[in-house]
């Protein structure tokens, strides 16, 4: 999809590629292979606080899981803690088909858009996980159970194709700045924007995990700010298509 613009597209030179590797796991939340009591009982303060903020009743929390480059050697200055809220939402699922996921995809952009909560200056997200979905992380670490469910290996270096995953950024980078450039006018082809890379990382996850090319570029994405700008193009997209100019 290509929309007329002044702009000229995204050189892959121009796209600022962050993929880190350590010999330890964050030290501001690690010390060696645990993780600190305080930062413990804070996370679960905060899904605690959440889950009265979702207010599903019989909603019962099955395990509280780290995962991500924070539980991981490829951490970065950005990496977001990344807690996943483990449930059965069999039971919602079979009352409210599919209604259940864009609830709490809704609830979760409002919290998002309403609270800025860190813990030792690192952004916390939170994600609501049924227990029968397949989660693609190399490093997964259980809250309640104050243990690794999945150990992350050191030093676990890949030979990334530096070159596609640029290209491949810069080719949506490119298609978010002319959605941009547009005024957001069109929801249908930021939507569809949306989709495309939701489905990539979803594709690229399941078959070839955190390292896939197709993640490394949504990763890409989302440091260089590309994200943030397509979901803010969205939502304005959808205050014009709502308003009525004189």
């Amino acid at each position: 999809m290509k929309i007329s613009s002044i702009l000229e597209d995204i050189k892959p030179s121009d796209v600022k590629l962050k993929i880190s590797h350590h010999n330890t796991l964050n030290p501001i939340l690690w010390k060696k292979d645990t993780i600190s009591s305080d930062i413990r009982d804070k996370v679960q303060d905060i899904v605690k606080t959440y889950i009265t903020f979702l207010d599903i009743p019989n909603l019962k929390i099955q395990d509280i899981l780290l995962v991500g480059s924070n539980v991981n050697y490829n951490w970065t200055s950005q990496s977001d803690i990344d807690v996943h809220i483990l449930t059965d939402l069999d039971f919602l699922r079979k009352k409210h088909s599919d209604l259940i996921d864009k609830f709490l995809q809704a609830k979760r952009k409002i919290w998002n858009d309403s609270h800025d909560i860190h813990i030792r200056g690192i952004p916390v997200e939170l994600y609501v996980q049924d227990v029968e979905e397949h989660l693609s992380s190399a490093g997964i670490f259980s809250i309640k159970q104050n243990k690794w469910i999945s150990h992350p290996t050191i030093g676990d270096k890949h030979n990334y194709d530096r070159d596609l995953i640029k290209s491949k950024t810069a080719e949506i980078m490119s298609n978010i700045d002319e959605l941009v450039d547009s005024e957001c006018q069109n929801a249908d082809d930021i939507t569809k924007v949306k989709e495309k890379i939701k489905k990539m990382r979803k594709s690229s996850l399941e078959q070839g995990g955190e390292y896939s090319i197709e993640n490394l570029v949504f990763k890409t994405l989302r440091n260089n700010g590309y994200i943030e700008k397509l979901h803010k193009c969205y939502d304005k997209s959808i205050d014009k298509s709502l308003s009525l100019d004189d």
